[in-house]
C-alpha cells in the first residue's frame, strides 16, 4: 500500500511545512508503525472516523475484521468497501454506533471529530467497547487547536503516573494498550 496516500483532500506533503511540524501527519508512515505494534492478523479493529477510507484499508491489510463508522459515506470508501471482504461500514455518528453496537474490539481508532467534548465522550464510550488488554489509540493527538492531546491526558490520568503508557507515532497517532 502507498504510505504517501492522503488521507484528507488538501492535507499532503505542504501540510507539514505550513504548520511549522517536522511530521507528515496527513501520511500513513505512523499509522503503519502501530498497525505493526498492535493489530495482529486476528485483531478486530474499529474506526471511528473514516473519511476517504485511507486509513481503513490500511487496518484492513493487517487485521482480521475491520468496521468503519462515519456519518458520510465517501465515493472512496463506499468502493472500498465492494473490494475488501473484513471491512464492514456502519453509516452513523459514533454515539448512535455505540448504543447499538454489541461487539467487543481488540483495537479502537478514533479520528472524527476532534473537539475535546467528542474525544473525551468517544474514549468513553470506546472503553466499554474494548476487549480486556486491548488498544485505544486515534489520530491528530499534536495539534493545540484541537481538543485530542488534552481529553486524552484527562481521560488516562495514569499516563501522568507512569502506570499506563502512551505511545505517539509520527503521524501524529496516538496508542494506549490497556
Amino acid at each position: 500500500m502507498n504510505l504517501k496516500k492522503e488521507r484528507m483532500r488538501g492535507n499532503g506533503p505542504g501540510v507539514a511545512s505550513r504548520m511549522g511540524i517536522g511530521f507528515q501527519p496527513n501520511y500513513l508512515f505512523g499509522l503503519d508503525d502501530l498497525c505493526k505494534k498492535f493489530v495482529k492478523s486476528d485483531s478486530e479493529v474499529l474506526e471511528i472516523g473514516s473519511n476517504m477510507g485511507v486509513s481503513t484499508e490500511l487496518f484492513c491489510t493487517y487485521a482480521k475484521s475491520v468496521q468503519a463508522v462515519d456519518i458520510v459515506l465517501t465515493e472512496e470508501l463506499n468502493s472500498l468497501i465492494k473490494s475488501l471482504d473484513n471491512l464492514s461500514f456502519s453509516k452513523s455518528d459514533s454515539s448512535l454506533f455505540f448504543k447499538k453496537n454489541k461487539k467487543k474490539f481488540d483495537l479502537i481508532y478514533i479520528d472524527a471529530c476532534h473537539s475535546y467534548e467528542s474525544v473525551k465522550r468517544e474514549i468513553a464510550l470506546s472503553l466499554k467497547a474494548l476487549k480486556k488488554g486491548g488498544v485505544i489509540s486515534g489520530h491528530d493527538m499534536l495539534f493545540k487547536e484541537n481538543g485530542v492531546l488534552q481529553a486524552v491526558n484527562e481521560m488516562f490520568a495514569g499516563i501522568k503516573t507512569g502506570d499506563l503508557i502512551l505511545y505517539r507515532f509520527s503521524d501524529s497517532s496516538w496508542a494506549i494498550n490497556l
